[in-house]
């Protein structure tokens, strides 16, 4: 019996600090604008379009699926304005 409730903490510890991740990410997405993506690295590009999949595939809140895909499509069109290639529709 203790081993199970140590194993139930242990699991809604983690999706808790799981969720505080998520939003800490969706925070910084949101600090991007079209022009500050600019200065941002061709690495530093590819970790935020990463990170939208990553928040897409996790997550099943419309509204928050509405801010990642704004912020997928600022990160795609940077992409496309450094000729870097583009495969990955979100949802895939």
């Amino acid at each position: 019996m203790i081993l199970e409730r140590y194993i139930d903490f242990l699991y809604n510890q983690h999706n808790k600090l799981f969720e505080i991740g998520v939003k800490q990410i969706l925070y910084k997405l949101k600090d991007h604008t079209q022009n500050s993506l600019k200065k941002q690295t061709d690495k530093q590009i590819l970790d935020l379009h990463r990170k939208c999949h990553m928040l897409y595939k996790s997550h099943k809140n419309k509204e928050f699926l509405k801010e990642v895909i704004v912020m997928h499509d600022m990160i795609v069109k940077e992409m496309l304005r450094r000729k870097m290639k583009h495969n990955s529709p979100l949802g895939e």
